[in-house]
């Protein structure tokens, strides 16, 4: 009989301190303290850095507000993006149409675009971005000694709504030979060059530019007219 309260005791006392010694090496709790799981990765209660929604590319074109895209709400606007003519910031870079395709002409500003010899009728379609924007153009004019060609420079389709200044130069002397602005009714601004005896063969820069403005929205047309009774 007291051998067998001898091992009861004894048993009893093995299981004890064996849950002690579990409870003292943290067992009981592994994977219930928020820490980690057993196989080392974060769980659901781990702290998430919050996300910056001007990092995220919304319209998915490349580019996040972070990044310069000024509507991520729109893939067809974003750095880089070709300008066209529509009234928005296509390209993001704070200005509207300035380079907007069709205007084969640009840049034009400080630079003459070359038109070539004038032999017969030329026409150019273009626009001024805003009352800044400056359009140049140079071109040949050639006549005999008799002189009976003719040059007519000419900016027409004027709606009064822009108002334009024009100016012809000759190229060789830096001569100004015409300079004038557009009124409310006026359709038109035309220089002639006066015929006669004497060549006025030579090279002529026209200048165009406005007092308030401009857009791709309303272009104008300059006419160059070589006129040869001969022909």
């Amino acid at each position: 009989m007291i051998t067998w309260l001898v091992l009861i005791v004894g048993g009893c006392d093995f299981k004890a301190s064996t849950a002690v010694e579990n409870a003292d090496s943290g067992m009981w709790n592994a994977g219930l303290d928020g820490a980690s799981d057993d196989d080392g990765e974060a769980d659901e209660s781990d702290p998430v850095d919050p996300v910056d929604p001007e990092e995220t590319d919304d319209d998915r074109d490349g580019y996040s507000e972070v990044n310069g895209d000024c509507d991520d709400d729109n893939p067809d606007i974003a750095p880089g993006v070709a300008d066209i003519c529509d009234g928005a910031d296509n390209d993001c870079d704070d200005e509207i149409d300035e380079d907007a395709e069709g205007d084969t002409y640009e840049p034009n500003d400080t630079v003459d675009y070359l038109l070539g010899e004038v032999d017969d009728t030329f026409e150019v379609t273009a626009w001024l971005d805003d009352d800044t924007d400056i359009d140049r153009y140079r071109f040949i004019y050639s006549d005999s000694w008799v002189d009976f060609d003719g040059l007519t420079v000419a900016l027409v389709g004027l709606d009064g709504t822009i108002t334009y200044k024009m100016s012809v130069i000759d190229v060789m002397t830096e001569e100004e030979l015409f300079n004038a602005f557009n009124t409310a009714e006026d359709t038109e601004l035309v220089f002639e060059l006066e015929t006669g005896f004497g060549s006025d063969s030579g090279q002529f820069r026209v200048v165009v530019s406005s007092l308030d403005g401009g857009a791709c929205s309303n272009p104008y047309t300059l006419e160059v007219v070589h006129s040869d009774w001969w022909k």
